[in-house]
Parts: structure tokens; sequence; C-alpha cells
């Protein structure tokens, strides 16, 4: 048991999202379309996506766009995860996952038509290499896409390091994609930067009800609440009778501008990162908002600076969220 905890301990931020079967990347769906968009995928008849992770946006392109689609990733967990949703989701024959690394991609050159990747280059150390390495397997006149984290504004050595040691990912700042997209060799390049605007997607977090069971975590969670995901733990909503769900949001910092709001988004389903089965009737939930039941969010913030921190969490701003629900 001991031998098994300990191995537990080692896992890291990939890692874990492999063994749970999640993955995410800013902007959801939206940010994919908008990418793929301006890599013309309709006039696509092979891409590669590259960190295919659980294969969601694979198969999201393959049945909606009717392309022929290559996922790699460098976990052989993601891709079994890949192959089941690509079972499920009925496009076993459109596409194909690889074991692979970005910096050594098993293609021949000027192959695929587009060539992309969401909250990948990141976790790279080399990101030059990685992107002559996606340029290499494009064929000439096809699309190179990428929509990754960045920096607006100089971090702190702390923050670097918090945001390091917590994802193992290596943001730079917007000037350094910069750099690195203008020294590519590609033509006709486009970045589009989302800093400000009507609505600013800052982060997010989910949890599957049934699996709310809070349990001690097997390695440092700084202090977040943790969920095992064992069948063991499974814990159906009883009907009428509130239930209080705790999850954390993604880990991050931003600073708020001077007269801008907080604004946060429920929904009851999250296909990106669970398989929601299809019920009829569809049953239905009440999110309770009152006195005796309240539902809040514990945000780390920092008043001087108006911005998300926490001196209670020692690696990232990370905010606990406690919804209270019930079914009808």
């Amino acid at each position: 048991m001991a031998k098994q905890k300990n191995a537990q301990s080692d896992l890291k931020y990939l890692d874990m999202q492999a063994y749970v079967g999640i993955t995410k990347h800013n902007g959801g769906f939206a940010a994919t379309d908008e990418l793929l968009s301006l890599c013309h995928i309709e006039e696509a008849r092979e891409a590669l996506n590259v960190g295919c992770g659980i294969g969601v946006g694979s198969a999201y392109i393959a049945k909606k766009h009717n392309c022929r689609v290559v996922g790699v990733d460098i976990s052989e967990k993601m891709l079994a995860w890949s192959r089941l949703r690509a079972r499920e989701e009925r496009v076993e024959d459109k596409v194909e996952f690889r074991l692979a690394d970005v910096l050594d991609l098993p293609f021949e050159a000027d192959r695929f038509d587009v060539v992309f990747c969401e909250s990948v280059i990141a976790f790279v150390d080399d990101k030059r290499r990685a992107i002559q390495e996606l340029i290499r397997v494009t064929r000439p006149g096809g699309y190179v896409g990428l929509n990754e984290s960045l920096w607006f504004k100089e971090p702190s050595p702390e923050m670097v390091a918090r945001v390091r040691a917590s994802t193992g990912a290596d943001i730079p700042l917007a000037a350094t994609w910069q750099a690195l997209w203008e020294e590519s060799g590609l033509r006709d390049r486009v970045v589009r930067l989302y800093p400000n605007g009507n609505s600013t997607y800052i982060t997010e977090g989910n949890l599957r009800a049934s699996h709310r069971s809070l349990s001690e975590p097997p390695f440092d969670n700084v202090g977040l609440p943790y969920h095992t995901y064992f069948e063991s733990n499974l814990e159906p909503i009883p009907a009428g009778q509130p239930v209080e769900l705790v999850f954390d949001l993604l880990p991050t910092a931003y600073q708020f501008p001077k007269g801008n709001r907080m604004r946060v988004t429920i929904t009851f389903a999250d296909s990106d990162s669970f398989e929601t089965p299809r019920l009829d009737p569809a049953p239905q939930l009440r999110l309770l908002r009152t006195s005796n039941h309240p539902s809040f969010i514990e945000i780390p913030f920092d008043a001087t600076t108006h911005t998300l921190s926490s001196p209670k969490i020692a690696r990232m701003a990370d905010a606990p969220v406690h919804w209270l629900c019930y079914t009808v």
C-alpha cells in the first residue's frame, strides 16, 4: 500500500490529467474553431493534432469537418483515452493516434495540410525547435496553428517558479511568442491576443457530482480539495437533499483592471472532460444560494495589486469552489 502511495506522489500535472482522463486548453471549442478557421481546415484532407490529449479535438474535427486526423501525444494513457473516444464518437475510420514527441515527429516532411496544437508548446523547453518540427511536416501551402498561454506583463521570478513547479509549463511573454512566430519562416502570419474585450476567460474547474467525496491526496496538493474518482467512492445525488460539491479552479494569476467585474458561469455538463450520458427524462439540478445553503468561491486576492494571489497557498493562486445543489 505504501508503495502505491509513493508512486502516485511522483505524479505531475500532466500525469494526473492522463490518469483521470482530462485535458483542457484555453478558450475551449470556441478557440479551437477560431484556430482551425484561420488554418482553413475546411480545405484540408489530413490534419495533425500535436498533443492530442484524450482525443476531444481530434474526434471533433473528424466529425465536423470530415477530415482525416492524426493525433499524437507523449502519454500512452492519453492515447488510450483518445482511442476510446474515437470509438464512442464513431470516427475510428477517420482518426489515428500515435505515440510521438513534438521535438521529433515520426512523419515525413511536407505531409499534412494543417498542423496544430493547443496548450502544448508552453510545456516544451525548446520552443523554437518544436515550432520548426511542426513546420517540417506541413506541406507547402499548408497551415500551422498554435493556441498557447502567455504572460502579458513580466511576472515575478516567484510566480514563474510557482507555475513551473505546479504545472511544468514555461509560459513566455507575448513578445517572446511574437518573436518565435516572426522568425519561423511562415508566410501570412496571424497573431491574436485576448487581454481585453467584453469578456475575458480567466480559469475554469469541474467535478463529476457523483465523485464529490473528498479524500486525502497522495501527493502535495497545496491544500486544495482532492477527489480520487474511484468507483468505490461514487455517491449519487439523493433527490431533494442538498449536497455540497467542492472543487478547485485551474491555477492562474490575473490582474483585474480598475472598474472590471468578475462573472461566474455555471454549467451542469462538460463534454470536454467527462463522458456525459444522455438520460431521458433529463435530470434537473437546482443551485442553492440561500443564507442557509450558500454557494461560494474562495478567491485568493491581493488588494494592493488587484491580482489573484494567496499567502496561504505556496505554489499558485487557485480558488476552491463550494456549490450547494440538489436534484428535483
